[in-house]
């Protein structure tokens, strides 16, 4: 029988409801802490690379063609399918302001080993402190920014409220101080690494020729909060990247 990792785990709860409080500090400072270590992985130490590696444009455009090739060939009439392939012509046309965004960084960024997937229901909190991190992938190479910035905790919270942004700022700031070898300098592209990650994404867009019937309401309400939050993001950028500035300067 199959037991979720989280039921091992008492009195907590993940992160999917979002994060409020103090917890904000506390994933920032745990996930500092244990990217420290993870520097040390034997999987091979922090390296530089370009920063268009990062969020790989060219790689989100191949992806994106492809899935417009498979619903020329069908078109879907209706439904998430039909969303789906708008929304995937509306991420195309918006790669060159990515690759904008990604010129508006350093010439260069460090990658190293990561978690490979924070999303909320990854993180187990208790009360105001993280009881776990969990759902761990095989070891790869990323930003550690980038690694998280994506992530479903640090997404909804940016468009929603000013105060969702305020949070993200002290889980930047929690980890700079956990992790201080990561420059801060990097750490400022957060917000902008998120909105591109996002753009670049063709997820759950995917599910609609993949597998249509395992496409759930849940999946298709995913689907349309990551747009959401995509669009938001992007309105929001230079307020966002003054909050964690704000933050990192404290």
């Amino acid at each position: 029988m199959a037991v979720p990792v989280a039921a091992c785990f008492e009195n907590m709860e993940t992160a999917e409801g979002g994060l409020s409080g103090d917890r904000w500090a506390a994933v920032g400072e745990t996930v500092g802490r244990l990217y420290r270590i993870l520097a040390q992985h034997p999987a091979g130490p922090p390296r530089r690379v370009p920063a268009r590696e990062v969020c790989d444009v060219k790689r989100a455009r191949q992806r994106l063609d492809r899935l417009l090739v498979f619903f020329a060939k069908k078109p879907p009439a209706s439904g998430f399918p039909a969303w789906a392939r708008e929304t995937a012509a509306r991420r195309l046309d918006a790669l060159p302001a990515v690759t904008a965004m990604i010129k508006g960084l350093w010439t260069s960024m460090t990658v190293q080993t990561v978690h490979g997937d924070l999303a909320s229901s990854n993180l187990l909190l208790r009360g105001q402190r993280v009881a776990a991190l969990i759902g761990f992938r095989p070891p790869g190479h990323r930003s550690p920014p980038g690694s998280w910035g994506g992530s479903s905790w640090t997404r909804a919270p940016f468009w929603q409220s000013r105060s969702g942004r305020l949070g993200l700022g002290a889980a930047v700031a929690a980890y700079r101080a956990a992790d201080p070898a990561l420059p801060a300098k990097e750490l400022l592209a957060v917000p902008r690494l998120a909105a591109g990650y996002l753009v670049c994404s063709v997820y759950p867009l995917c599910g609609a020729v993949d597998d249509p019937a395992a496409v759930t309401p849940e999946l298709a309400a995913c689907g349309h909060n990551r747009q959401a939050a995509m669009a938001g993001l992007c309105e929001r950028l230079v307020e966002a990247e003054e909050v964690v500035l704000h933050d990192l300067l404290r």
